[in-house]
């Protein structure tokens, strides 16, 4: 099963900086306030922000990790080049939290 959607927000907003606590059901954002970060899953525009984050070694991972998402059957190099530049946000979320290690396939 995979990583809820909001747990993959709180993920990638936690490594882009910013802080929360949980409340009830909910979180309180607590940087910068009081705003919240990106829909990283809704956003080309916050993902490609996220992406700034990644260095070196995470950077070829990510790109392995998001070929694996977006077609991991693939063996054209050129169709897999095509799908990677036209990832979803969902494709590109996922690829980000398992190349740095933060990506779980337990819904919790």
């Amino acid at each position: 099963m995979a990583m809820k959607p909001e747990l993959q927000r709180l993920a990638i907003a936690e490594i882009c900086g910013w802080n929360w606590r949980p409340v009830g059901d909910t979180v309180e954002w607590l940087k910068p306030k009081p705003f919240s970060p990106p829909h990283y899953l809704e956003s080309l525009d916050a993902m490609h922000e996220a992406e700034k984050i990644l260095r070196g070694e995470q950077q070829m991972r990510y790109s392995i990790e998001l070929i694996r998402v977006v077609d991991p059957k693939s063996l054209d190099a050129y169709y897999l080049t095509f799908l990677a530049i036209h990832a979803t946000p969902i494709q590109r979320a996922e690829a980000f939290l398992r190349a740095i290690g933060k990506w779980t396939d337990s819904p919790q």
